[in-house]
């Protein structure tokens, strides 16, 4: 069951959608290693909504909305929201689900601290970007028990330093004849890059031979193309953050320090193993 009601408490809009606190849920815990998107494990709506993120305006109060996603009726797990990338990311945020009280499926809504919006959706994946003036807000937030609903969670971003066991590669090899190098137990914590290099010095990758792009989570196997053979040429398999622009293989090897992309380290080790090569067996006699 819905209905309007007009309510006040600090930081909140004053009038929200009720609902009864048996057809509404929201699960969504603190996030960690955040590159460009939030994950909310389930949401239970009694009506079309929307998952809206607002940046945490540093005194416990929702600001500018930097992600949403729309969400039809009915129950959702394994939910993603995708965060707007012009916006910088806060240590703080909170997480409302709001009632698709106006135009269907496009985000009409205006934050308590002055920042509106008046986004496009995308259906059910994800509909983020730049807030723009709002002449009415017409998507209230849904109440239920007399409160909001929504999570205040804090938000860590991601970076090349990881904890053990989040990122690793268990083995690589390649052919003496092949141009194509294989990973096997890839496992990346985000949207990663697989990258093959010549062995430098120390264990550290050199001259970065070829590279393939690698989704979250866990992978029997990945290849990277090359652009030859690698004859007897050492040479090492390394796991690299994506942190520049995403899709883009940001990395030199002469300054890595100041490349976006750079290597994992995940507990306290580097995300490398060498890449054995193969060598073609003998003929038979």
């Amino acid at each position: 069951m819905l209905g309007v009601l007009a309510f006040t408490a600090h930081g909140t809009p004053t009038t929200g959608v009720v609902a009864r606190l048996d057809d509404v849920q929201l699960v969504v815990s603190n996030q960690t290693d955040v590159l460009h998107s939030i994950h909310v494990d389930s949401v239970v709506t009694p009506t079309d909504s929307w998952l809206v993120v607002q940046a945490d305006s540093g005194n416990g109060v929702p600001g500018a909305v930097i992600g949403s996603v729309y969400v039809p009726k009915g129950d959702h797990n394994d939910l993603t929201i995708q965060l707007d990338p012009s916006q910088p990311l806060p240590k703080r945020a909170f997480v409302t689900l709001l009632a698709d009280g106006g135009q269907p499926n496009v985000l009409e809504f205006s934050s308590p601290a002055g920042r509106s919006g008046a986004m496009g959706g995308m259906g059910s994946t994800a509909g983020t970007g730049s807030a723009t003036v709002a002449a009415v807000t017409k998507d209230q937030p849904i109440v239920a028990g007399g409160a909001v609903v929504a999570a205040h969670i804090s938000l860590s971003p991601l970076t090349s330093t990881v904890e053990a066991g989040s990122a690793s590669i268990a083995s690589a090899s390649v052919p003496a004849t092949s141009t194509t190098v294989t990973l096997y137990g890839v496992k990346a914590p985000a949207q990663s890059w697989a990258v093959v290099s010549t062995e430098g010095t120390g264990g550290v990758p050199g001259k970065v031979l070829g590279q393939t792009a690698v989704t979250a989570g866990t992978h029997d196997s990945v290849t990277v193309d090359m652009l030859s053979p690698p004859g007897m040429q050492g040479m090492r398999a390394t796991l690299h953050v994506d942190l520049g622009t995403l899709g883009v293989f940001e990395f030199t090897p002469l300054d890595p320090d100041n490349s976006p992309d750079q290597p994992y380290v995940a507990g306290g080790q580097s995300v490398s193993v060498p890449v054995h090569v193969i060598k073609k067996p003998p003929a038979k006699r």
